[in-house]
């Protein structure tokens, strides 16, 4: 993932940028767009976080994901 984005941002701009080409098309719900590009934040802190070499527990809260250091 770090090879194709330059951080965080540059990734969920993309995700935006595809999610709202989506809804444009007919392909996606307009409501669905927050939930898309909120699970799609959570999924590239997860990838980072279970890139670094490092044991992280991962607990899931009514507000989002919650990393823990093992």
């Amino acid at each position: 993932m770090q090879e194709w984005y330059s951080g965080r941002e540059e990734y969920l701009d993309q995700v935006k940028a595809a999610a709202q080409g989506l809804v444009q098309e007919g392909c996606l719900l307009a409501e669905a767009l927050d939930d898309l590009i909120n699970r799609a934040a959570l999924k590239y802190d997860y990838y980072r976080l279970s890139h670094r070499g490092d044991f992280y527990w991962v607990v899931l809260r009514p507000s989002g994901l919650e990393f823990a250091e093992w």
